[in-house]
């Protein structure tokens, strides 16, 4: 709560001294709603989030109000924001508790994946005799936990990443002038998918390049363009623009050919051709017309669905 004595102007605690507010800037000293200056014998409240003084009757403070928070003003605990503030108080705590909730899921993501490793080691301890009379057994189960602790942490590295497929490469020998050409492309899409350029933070090409060959008009083209690797400021950026993504299903030429995926690690992508193959096989073996399977679910948890086809 705000000091509600005028002689302390501008503290926002009993403890500021007199001295304190001589540097105080005079604007501070004018209602921050109607622009009078603020007397030391006007019923006035100070904002903690703009520091202005404010005239009750400007910000439609009742006079019990008022007399209720001078009795409270040491209790603690008890703030007061202008009407203009408020509002922004409003969004930045909602903004907040939405950032909370993402990262809560984060961490779960990454507890869970924590628990498999400790799940490992628990076992190796509880069968040391055993893995030792099995000669080599207990080096395997080592090296499980090895490989097991670098996917979590390959994972981790690749959280802000997107792969792109499908985008026209330029045959242009200059290295520099293709990257600016993927830079371009991809600041179309973000806008597309309603993501904030700002957040493309670099744009890859993976794999060596292929020569351009050249077309009966005498254009040069590349013929198997490499994927694209797009690194995002953060995993919230990246989820917004991947729940963006059936805006693509339109029409467009620029966008009709691109496939967007996480960008996964070896073993995820091993685990998803498991998966693709195993839905091909099903739906090969499917006699339900107006079913299908196809494999969906987050990198590192895919699994084959059986969904039902729209109707045409």
């Amino acid at each position: 709560m705000a000091e509600y004595n005028r002689s302390l102007r501008g503290s926002t605690s009993n403890s500021n001294s007199k001295a304190d507010h001589t540097a105080q800037p005079l604007d501070k000293y004018k209602c921050g709603s109607c622009g009078k200056t603020v007397k030391d014998t006007d019923k006035s409240l100070e904002c903690e989030i703009c520091l202005f003084w404010h005239h009750i009757k400007c910000e439609d403070v009742s006079e019990d109000t008022y007399k209720w928070l001078e009795k409270t003003s040491n209790a603690g605990g008890i703030h007061w924001y202008c009407k203009k503030c408020n509002n922004s108080v409003a969004k930045m705590i909602s903004s907040i508790a939405c950032l909370e909730r993402r990262q809560n899921e984060t961490d779960e993501k990454l507890d869970r994946l924590d628990a498999k490793v400790v799940d490992i080691g628990k076992s190796v301890a509880n069968n040391a005799e055993a893995l030792g009379k099995m000669g080599g057994g207990l080096e395997r189960i080592t090296d499980k936990i090895g490989e097991a602790q670098k996917e979590i942490y390959d994972r981790d590295r690749r959280k802000c990443n997107i792969v792109i497929f499908g985008v026209d490469e330029s045959s242009s020998s200059d290295g520099q002038t293709r990257k600016e050409a993927d830079t371009v492309f991809m600041h179309k899409l973000a806008r597309k998918l309603d993501t904030d350029t700002e957040k493309v933070k670099q744009v890859v090409r993976l794999g060596k390049r292929v020569e351009p060959k050249t077309g009966d008009d005498g254009t040069e083209f590349v013929s198997r363009p490499r994927p694209v690797r797009v690194t995002l400021d953060d995993v919230q950026s990246k989820q917004g623009l991947m729940k963006n993504l059936n805006r693509l299903a339109g029409p467009e030429d620029e966008f009709s050919k691109i496939s967007v995926s996480n960008d996964m690690t070896q073993m995820e992508r091993l685990h998803n051709n498991e998966k693709l193959k195993e839905a091909k096989d099903q739906n090969e073996k499917n006699m339900e017309k107006n079913y299908k399977f196809v494999v969906k679910g987050p990198s590192w948890d895919k699994k084959v669905v059986k969904v039902r086809l729209e109707p045409k």
